[in-house]
């Protein structure tokens, strides 16, 4: 007879009594990491933004508003962010006395959708290309030159120079979670590419079931990066706002 559960961080505690004590033990563990880096992310964000705040956009030079190049870099960042999941949880299922990840499908699709935002710095929607861009248009004070975007407090007071120091620490926390992490084991040793360097390791990951926590403690993380990447989607979908369309 098989039993399931849903499993959050938040709520690995509850679990005692009905998940094998060494599994709870494990995930409380794994539960104190995620909040080891959580805590990089709070000694990050030191400066306070006033709110509500508004966005002027002012642009006054030969051309488009946005390049080409900038148009499909918002393009591509907007929709590719509005489809990452929010908030994703593990669902467990016994078989036979012992307790798997059932939907592990669900956590190698959001891990692996992720890497072009956090990986690919050749990619325009590359976490760091993105705030390369949108940091210039905060720092263009002449319209005539190209995109000014300028950031008002509710008295219209400009609060530009607060903003932009505001999402550099949002920027500075996501490589914080960066490091944190094993992307390079998780991307080029399980998810996307079998590289030999760590082909040891994987194989004795996944006969442990060691990879069910590595994964799962990468998602959480991962989460927190969603956190930190929505202030950019709020700017680049004020320019650029496709919505999927209808069957």
């Amino acid at each position: 007879m098989g039993g399931s559960e849903t499993v959050d961080m938040a709520t690995v505690k509850q679990f005692e009594g009905k998940l094998p004590e060494r599994i709870v033990r494990r995930l409380l563990d794994l539960e104190e990491e995620v909040d080891a880096v959580a805590a990089k992310v709070e000694a990050a964000l030191t400066t306070t933004l006033p709110r509500p705040i508004s966005f002027r956009f002012q642009h006054a030079a030969i051309g488009d508003v946005l390049t080409a190049e900038e148009r499909a870099q918002s393009v591509s960042f907007v929709t590719r962010y509005e489809n990452l999941p929010l908030h994703g949880t593990v669902e467990l299922s016994e078989r036979e006395g012992r307790w798997y990840i059932a939907n592990m499908p669900l956590l190698r699709y959001v891990l692996n959708d992720y890497r072009p935002l956090t990986q690919n710095k050749r990619d325009a929607d590359y976490y760091q290309n993105v705030h390369n861009t949108w940091y210039g248009f905060l720092q263009e004070t002449d319209p005539s030159r190209g995109l000014s975007v300028r950031v008002l407090d509710t008295s219209d007071e400009d609060v530009t120079t607060i903003f932009s120091k505001w999402i550099s620490e949002r920027n500075r926390a996501i490589t914080a979670v960066l490091r944190s992490l094993e992307c390079d084991y998780l991307y080029n040793g399980i998810l996307q590419h079998s590289d030999v360097r760590f082909a040891e390791r994987f194989l004795k990951d996944y006969v442990s079931g060691e990879l069910n926590y590595f994964l799962w403690k990468h998602m959480h993380a991962f989460d927190m990066l969603r956190e930190m990447l929505e202030p950019y989607h709020r700017l680049l979908s004020i320019l650029t706002f496709p919505k999927l369309g209808p069957l």
